[in-house]
């Protein structure tokens, strides 16, 4: 129990930890092929993003001992369903019996794991599922999931705890969103499914949120991997069939729309729902951050994919990195500079915009367990790259929970230039730990000024496979995108923001030894102005 109910959290050699990841699914189709190789692949990047924790939903599989080796090996705790999800179970005797097999199996096969920190019974029944308060079916679901499950785990693993189902606040009745600000976990679907505003994430208070999510459409290369080159349209019938969502295209279209311009090209509106994507699952991390630690975990809705298709995912199906993936390194940081707008804009009769932005609340949050001190700065600027507000202090950076170091009153800016023309530049320099950064608007980017610039771009040599890729703009240029079409790459740091004068400096992988001059001859470009200009 505590002062908000009841806490949900996981404490690991005695500190409670926040936990920072995403939900796994088959990284394949066909689980047979799946090898320590392609798993290797997708968390060796989920850890290089700060993550700590995956959950394996009760939709997939029970993986394979590859996967819980890298687990073990990575620090990244697992959240570990039981397959059963979405749907009603028997409750006869030879299924319990085949059950109560199932669990002692895996129970035996992985309660030495270092990385394993939960079982939970199953993903959504009560959820979805409303007969459950019906006497009978009740008591078939509590049967087998209240009794039989807990009781075979306490024979053959009476340490790991045990959840009952994902979400869970206590009881079958409590399943409206003030019971997950109470107690328990909480999948929170309204924006994505209900189509709710993306600042509905700030409206909830939840204790731990193991599922959300916002589509987005693969890249143009992952996409010829499944498309024949007469059928790459993202509306047609071979991307269509790559669509499992059944309204899922109509609502990507719908949130690019509330936040962005019409692109030019379908490329465009791939990189546009990447960004939406990407924008939608940073408001809600950095708000569960913020209320750290009545909220103590962000599981976002999905890691990895297990075919190539527009889905949830941060990864592609090739390995490609979505705009979401990058930006779970700036979201996921382990001390974080965080804004908060109160407020919001919307429209009203005629169409008119109607906006109650007025102050931007200046939070930080730490992970590690030792405080330690940094430096926050920020700049208020115009398009036109004038300055006409910027301070800094030293600030105190105190483990396991959010604290709001400053508040910055806007309105007298908005009055005098306008909240078109205006954006908010802020970093955090901790000491000992890698910066934080980041860029707020105070409007939706489709009614932004953004200027439009080339950045001067220079490649450098670190060895045969790595190069150094520096770039520098006279203007702000936000969301820029590097590629190099044809050449198969890494690199780390992409879809970032281009200050004026500030240099930034990406490194890039290619798996081929290859020249300075290939890399300048592939090497492509652009920010959100040249896609939306």
């Amino acid at each position: 129990p505590d002062r908000w109910g009841e806490s949900f959290r996981f404490v690991v050699n005695g500190r409670p930890v926040f936990l920072k990841g995403a939900n796994w699914i088959p990284a394949h189709s066909f689980v047979a092929g799946l090898t320590r190789r392609r798993y290797d692949r997708d968390l060796r990047a989920a850890a290089a993003v700060h993550m700590n924790a995956v959950r394996v939903w009760g939709g997939g599989i029970y993986e394979s001992e590859p996967f819980y080796d890298l687990c073990d090996e990575l620090g990244l705790l697992v959240w570990q369903d039981f397959m059963f999800a979405c749907t009603l179970y028997p409750a006869d005797r030879d299924f319990l019996a085949s059950v109560r097999s199932e669990v002692a199996f895996q129970a035996r096969r992985l309660r030495h794991r270092a990385c394993l920190a939960l079982w939970c019974g199953n993903n959504e029944l009560p959820m979805l599922n409303p007969g459950l308060r019906r006497a009978t079916l009740r008591r078939g679901y509590e049967k087998l999931f209240h009794r039989v499950i807990p009781a075979t785990l306490a024979r053959h693993d009476p340490v790991t705890p045990y959840w009952p189902s994902s979400p869970w606040r206590g009881a079958i009745e409590a399943a409206g969103h003030d019971a997950g600000e109470r107690s328990g976990d909480t999948h929170y679907w309204d924006v994505w499914h209900a189509r709710h505003p993306v600042k509905d994430y700030e409206k909830w208070s939840f204790r731990f949120v193991s599922e959300f999510g916002m589509q987005s459409y693969s890249s143009p290369a992952t996409n010829t991997t499944c498309c024949p080159p007469d059928d790459r349209n993202v509306f047609g019938p071979a991307m269509e069939n790559h669509q499992k969502n059944r309204a899922g295209n109509q609502i990507i279209l719908d949130y690019i729309s509330r936040r962005y311009r019409r692109p030019r090209t379908q490329a465009g509106l791939i990189y546009l729902s990447q960004l939406n994507q990407a924008y939608c699952m940073q408001v809600g991390v950095e708000h569960y951050r913020r209320l750290m630690p009545r909220c103590m975990g962000a599981l976002y809705w999905q890691l990895n994919d297990c075919w190539p298709a527009a889905s949830w995912s941060s990864i592609e199906f090739t390995g490609r990195w979505k705009a979401l993936h990058y930006a779970a390194r700036r979201f996921f940081a382990p001390a974080l500079g965080t804004v908060h707008i109160p407020g919001d804009e919307q429209t009203t009769i005629g169409n008119y915009r109607h906006s109650t932005v007025g102050e931007a609340q200046l939070y930080t949050v730490c992970d590690p367990p030792a405080a330690t001190s940094g430096l926050l700065r920020w700049e208020l600027r115009r398009f036109d790259g004038r300055r006409v507000l910027s301070g800094r202090r030293r600030v105190r950076l105190m483990p396991g929970i959010s604290v709001r170091q400053h508040t910055l009153d806007l309105r007298p800016f908005i009055a005098k230039y306008g909240r078109e023309h205006l954006y908010l530049h802020l970093v955090l320099e901790p000491i000992g730990l890698p910066p934080s950064e980041q860029t707020v608007f105070l409007s939706p980017p489709r009614f932004l000024a953004l200027p439009r610039g080339r950045p001067q771009v220079t490649v450098h040599a670190v060895s045969p496979t790595e190069f150094a890729v520096s770039l520098r703009s006279s203007v702000f240029l936000h969301a820029v995108e590097l590629d190099l079409p044809g050449l198969a790459h890494a690199l780390s740091d992409n879809y970032f923001d281009l200050h004026p004068g500030v240099t930034k400096i990406v490194r890039l992988s290619v798996r081929k030894k290859t020249t300075v001059r290939v890399v300048r001859a592939r090497l492509r470009h652009q920010s959100l102005a040249d896609v939306c200009g």
